[in-house]
């Protein structure tokens, strides 16, 4: 069958699934080497065309888990006030789309003391691909997840975030956010915080900041103490006082009680009131 002049063209101006994307591109970014360049893709998941082109791209991701440590930010799916940023390019050899890193943020409103409200970014979760397929670490993209951060916080200001905060996977982590990224601690919690804007007439105090952190951790544990207390009201009244004995003895935190009342939770269906006593007995 002879191929007309139409279905030849038509087949050339075929876009790429990354050029189909192009819309959603805000910038790019380099590894510490500067020889390899990625692509930033931002997709809000209030919107439902953002929601699906996610769902895709994590279909993608799924498959190159193995060049990941630990952290797979596409595993949480999309939810309301949710910002993804996506850094991918096009392998030149085999044509195939490269995750290069990942971040996912939740936009919020935090309070002061005061009761004013500003707008904060919160970084859930961020991952680089660093893993080699034999499991030796990969040098290639060395240095994207700080640049993809930087991008993040000046793209979020420019949206009239004030300010970023996030919670370090370990204290390796910690010290790079700080010494890289300028982020600074808050006491008491396990918070990072840092300004979206650098000039100091308009960047948002670290104190202030900190009050902020401050604010919403006090209503978290508030939220958590009730979560708790409700918990222990479902217990039978036996299981109940010797669970308090328990806690009270080994002088618990708020989240290992959580952790241990969640476990008791979970055998009151299966197991009787002698077996739950002698399990709280034997921690």
């Amino acid at each position: 069958m002879k191929r007309t002049r139409r279905s030849v063209t038509a087949r050339r101006s075929r876009k790429t699934f990354l050029e189909k994307l192009e819309g959603h591109k805000i910038c790019e970014i380099r590894n510490k080497r500067e020889d390899i360049r990625c692509e930033v893709y931002h997709f809000e998941c209030d919107k439902a065309e953002d929601n699906e082109l996610v769902r895709r791209i994590t279909k993608v991701a799924v498959k190159q888990r193995q060049y990941f440590y630990e952290i797979y930010p596409w595993k949480t799916r999309c939810k309301e006030r949710w910002h993804m940023f996506i850094a991918m390019r096009k392998d030149e050899r085999t044509g195939e789309i490269v995750i290069c890193a990942w971040c996912s943020v939740r936009n919020e409103e935090l309070e002061k003391e005061d009761g004013e409200r500003k707008k904060a970014g919160y970084i859930v979760e961020v991952s680089v691909r660093r893993k080699k397929e034999d499991g030796g670490v990969d040098e290639n993209y060395k240095g994207m997840g700080i640049a993809l951060l930087r991008k993040i916080f000046e793209y979020s200001k420019e949206r009239g975030v004030r300010m970023m905060y996030l919670v370090p996977s370990n204290e390796t982590v910690r010290g790079l956010y700080m010494s890289s990224l300028g982020m600074s601690e808050v006491e008491g919690t396990s918070y990072l915080v840092k300004s979206t804007s650098s000039a100091a007439e308009d960047a948002e105090t670290i104190e202030t900041m900190r009050e902020i952190i401050r604010v919403k951790r006090r209503k978290e544990i508030e939220q958590e103490e009730e979560l708790y207390e409700e918990g222990l009201r479902e217990l039978s009244e036996r299981i109940r006082g010797r669970f308090i004995e328990k806690v009270d003895e080994r002088k618990m935190s708020l989240d290992d009680k959580t952790a241990l009342l969640g476990e008791i939770a979970m055998m009151v269906d299966d197991a009787d009131e002698d077996e739950i006593i002698e399990y709280i007995d034997g921690i």
